[in-house]
């Protein structure tokens, strides 16, 4: 693994657990006092002192030493155990102690519990310095992102429910058993080895002064919130341990990435000096640049970030973060330093400078308490400063990185970013925008001031700063740039083209079609293109005031295309805009076609035997079906029909309504007998809805209970015979299609949701339609398949990115069958001959307003479905539009 990669997986492996840790921290901030975040602060010296001891600085020679046996290693294991078990013993016989010391009694069940953790990470240590040795930071990220998520539900879990303090105990125990629960599944290591005396001795010479200066260092390091905690109230330093959590987030996003790689990166090349330097400084100018730079911004944002974020009960960290944000600079930078004198081998220059250190805090400390807790914050300040140049002085002589040239790299970011800051401070701010709007615009003021130094000054001090943002500019160019037009288009274009066969002359036509029409129009799409190019087309067939021909090439205006353009009308929120007067007419106007005998509307036109259902085309077309849309139409125009369904009358009769549905058989042709079956049963529906209908609901009851025992389970479909392609998975779908809405109408889930995901886009062909690969579909077969699948997988997650794309296939495909003059085709290649009746008869090539409805309702669904912006109005009637969203 190159040194690019290993710098990734561990970016991975402290970035996400650091800022989903950071999430779970502010949702619990807003659940719990600052009280209880000042109770667990109290036990961090106590904690940290233990968890030295149980290492006691061995896991860090495993990784240091190039050579190790399975002895050393089970060795390690062991005393990280023992160790692990004497600790959390002492902390457990300490904590009345403990509890007495800081006068909180409560302390003593936290101090047991906590301690158990200790013994738990004792279990796993081998493991996660092993990978570390083997810079094997991809396993260590996948550990890290799962303890943090499993460990974050717990606490958020436990805050939620009342438990206070307590839930920050669990947040941190979770967390600790599930990393090393992980790291032994992930790991393959595992104890062969042996015990030896002369393993442990060979190791101590090394780990010996790193425990002492690890033991050291962490009483020190954790001994101002011993202080606080003694001093003062709980909460003042549950406020400050808030401050430093806050600062410490972008601080560990970029140094602890950098540390991670580093000791294992200085450890390989520890013989090459020259290397050293040049790796050092390179990472010392772009860590402090990185860290300045979002120290910079958050004491910039801290005023409104702090309220947004945490809530009122925490303004008092404000000023505590403002000034702990210096301080983030150089505690960022000087660890490079200490791992460098680590991995040189130096231990024993690497123990006298921590001492230096930890003396000099402890001097600090004892002057900064007199002066509250805004002393402590600033004597943070002065310790940073001490603490770089105590770590960074041993460079100089085992490297070669004097002072003049760790002046020359730190200065610069540290430069521009005080700039930046400084010019935020000092414009003034309109105190009339939310907290959100000052943070954006601060943001943006603080990026833009920071590019313009960035630029003026990147051949003098920030070459390396520059490249990098260059590379990263460039690849951004590149992942956009394989998403324009232009690519897009050349890629679908090969795609396709490999695809032809079965019949070239149709397939190279469908294939310029998609190509030159339908790419193009999804690439540009948007919802007032498509309303203006559509009421054109409406207002193009329109013949009289409420009278619409079928197609331009119709004749005569008919029934069919008065209903097509209202419910076309209702989708682009015309409808909203007209007046009652205007839709009373246009409902008396539909009142004129109905029958008072039967309750069937009839067009003079349209009058054949086709029409009664006595022919080919049975269900799909004719006086049921009409009324099966026309009932849409009446609902957008606000009310029912003016006579009743009287042709309903013999299915209220529980014994006809059997026997009618025994004559249906699902051996083939289900498409035609399922629009029998759906146009009765919506009818239904809206007889019981709309009508005051009671007789409806008993039968409606008998129709989903006979369905529900015929639906298969493998596809999800209605069908007796086996689906090896089409033209069987075309008609299976097609019929199912018209059973899928009766369920939903009424608020019931889709029975194998997943099975029919699976059969439907295993339906769909290279262009995005849902025909054979050598056909182009139809407004029909599209919707056939569009519809269910969208409501399929609201129900189910089932292959959510196959659907997505799918859905996105079939939206260029639809865009393709556009026709110039703004309506969509139907049927392409073929035309429509809708009923076969010449007046909705379209020709091919030619737009039509059954085809026009059909595709945009399917494209309001995917729009819906994937949350593209659009304005389009569906409501809920019983058939064959039902808003996504719909609860009945």
């Amino acid at each position: 693994m190159n040194n690019t990669n290993n710098y990734f997986w561990a970016f991975l492996e402290k970035i996400a657990p650091m800022i989903i840790s950071f999430v779970i921290s502010v949702i619990i901030a807003r659940m719990v006092t600052p009280d209880a975040y000042g109770l667990v602060a109290m036990l961090a010296i106590f904690m940290a002192i233990g968890q030295a001891f149980t290492e006691l600085g061995f896991t860090a020679a495993l990784v240091q030493r190039k050579n190790i046996t399975q002895d050393d290693e089970t060795s390690v294991f062991i005393i990280n155990i023992l160790g692990g078990i004497v600790v959390t013993a002492i902390l457990w016989g300490a904590s009345p102690f403990i509890a007495q010391f800081f006068e909180k009694e409560i302390l003593i069940q936290l101090v047991c519990v906590q301690a158990l953790g200790i013994f738990i990470a004792s279990t796993g240590l081998v493991q996660f310095a092993l990978i570390s040795k083997h810079m094997q930071f991809r396993l260590g990220a996948i550990i890290e992102f799962v303890a943090t998520i499993v460990s974050g539900i717990v606490g958020i879990t436990m805050a939620y429910s009342g438990y206070g303090v307590w839930s920050l105990v669990g947040l941190g125990l979770s967390r600790e058993l599930v990393r090393t629960i992980a790291a032994w599944i992930v790991s393959d290591w595992r104890p062969k080895g042996r015990f030896s005396i002369k393993s442990v001795k060979a190791m101590w010479n090394y780990c010996s002064l790193l425990l002492y200066s690890s033991i050291f260092h962490r009483i020190v390091i954790n001994l101002h919130t011993f202080i606080i905690g003694k001093i003062f109230p709980p909460a003042a330093l549950g406020l400050y341990a808030r401050a430093i959590g806050l600062q410490a987030l972008p601080v560990g996003l970029v140094s602890g990435v950098v540390q991670r790689v580093a000791f294992p990166l200085f450890s390989k090349h520890q013989n090459n000096k020259i290397l050293l330097l040049q790796s050092i400084r390179k990472q010392i100018r772009l860590l402090v640049l990185g860290v300045s730079l979002m120290m910079g911004l958050l004491a910039s944002l801290a005023t409104e970030l702090v309220p947004w974020l945490l809530g009122d009960q925490w303004l008092e960290s404000i000023p505590l973060l403002q000034i702990l944000c210096a301080a983030g600079i150089l505690n960022a930078a000087f660890p490079l330093h200490s791992e460098l004198t680590k991995a040189l081998g130096k231990s024993g220059i690497f123990f006298r400078v921590e001492i230096t250190k930890k003396l000099i805090i402890l001097l600090v400390l004892g002057v900064v308490y007199r002066f509250g807790i805004e002393g402590f914050a600033w004597g943070a300040v002065a310790i940073s400063f001490t603490d770089y140049c105590l770590s960074a002085s041993p460079s100089k002589r085992l490297i070669g990185y004097n002072w003049g040239k760790q002046l020359f790299d730190l200065t610069p970011p540290i430069l521009l970013a005080g700039v930046s800051s400084a010019i935020l401070f000092y414009t003034p701010w309109d105190t009339s925008w939310s907290l959100v709007q000052l943070m954006l615009a601060k943001t943006c003021l603080f990026s833009l001031t920071s590019f313009i130094q960035l630029f003026i000054l990147r051949k003098l001090f920030f070459q390396d700063a520059w490249g990098i943002l260059g590379i990263i500019l460039g690849r951004i160019n590149k992942i956009f740039s394989a998403f324009s037009p232009t690519v897009l288009k050349e890629k679908v274009k090969n795609n396709l083209l490999k695809k032809l066969h079965a019949k070239p002359e149709i397939t190279s036509r469908i294939a310029t079609r998609v190509l030159r029409d339908g790419l193009p129009r999804y690439l540009d799409w948007t919802y007032e293109s498509e309303k203006q190019q559509t009421l054109a087309y409406l207002e193009s067939m329109r013949v009289d005031r409420f009278a619409y021909k079928f197609a331009g090439s119709s004749e005569q205006p008919t029934l069919y295309g008065s209903i097509y353009a209202c419910m076309l009308l209702n989708m682009y929120g015309v409808l909203d805009s007209m007046n009652p007067a205007e839709k009373d007419d246009w409902l008396t106007y539909f009142d004129s076609f109905q029958d008072a005998k039967d309750g069937y509307f009839r067009d003079p036109v349209l009058a054949c035997p086709a029409f009664e259902g006595t022919r080919e085309w049975g269900d799909g077309w004719g006086a049921r079906h009409l009324v099966g849309h026309i009932i849409i139409a009446y609902g957008h125009l606000g009310r029912a029909p003016k006579y009743g369904f009287k042709f309903l009358e013999p299915y209220y009769d529980p014994d006809y309504l059997n026997t009618w549905l025994k004559t249906f058989s699902f051996k083939e042709d289900v498409w035609s007998q399922s629009n029998y079956i759906m146009n009765v049963t919506t009818l239904l529906q809206y007889a019981r809805d709309y009508m005051d209908e009671n007789r409806a609901a008993p039968a409606i009851k008998i129709i989903l209970e006979w369905l529900r025992s015929t639906q298969r389970a493998d596809t999800g479909m209605w069908h007796q015979y086996t689906i090896n392609g089409y033209p069987e998975i075309g008609d299976a779908i097609r019929g199912a299609y018209h059973f899928y809405p009766l369920f939903i109408y009424e608020n019931e889930p889709l029975k194998h949701p997943e099975a029919i995901i699976d059969t439907i886009l295993r339906s769909q062909n290279s262009w995005g339609g849902f025909n054979p690969q050598e056909m182009p579909s139809g407004a029909c077969e599209d919707i056939d398949a569009i519809e269910p699948l969208i409501r399929a997988s609201l129900q189910s997650g089932h292959r959510r990115i196959d659907v997505n794309n799918a859905l996105k296939r079939a939206m260029v495909w639809m865009l393709s069958c556009r026709h110039q003059q703004g309506g969509y085709q139907s049927l392409p290649e073929n035309g429509c001959p809708y009923g076969g009746h010449r007046l909705t008869t379209s020709h091919p090539r030619e737009g039509n307003l059954f085809a026009t409805w059909f595709r945009t309702l399917c494209l309001a669904y995917i729009l819906d479905f994937l949350e593209i912006p659009n304005a389009f109005t569906l409501r809920t009637y019983p058939g064959y539009e039902i808003n996504l969203h719909y609860r009945k």
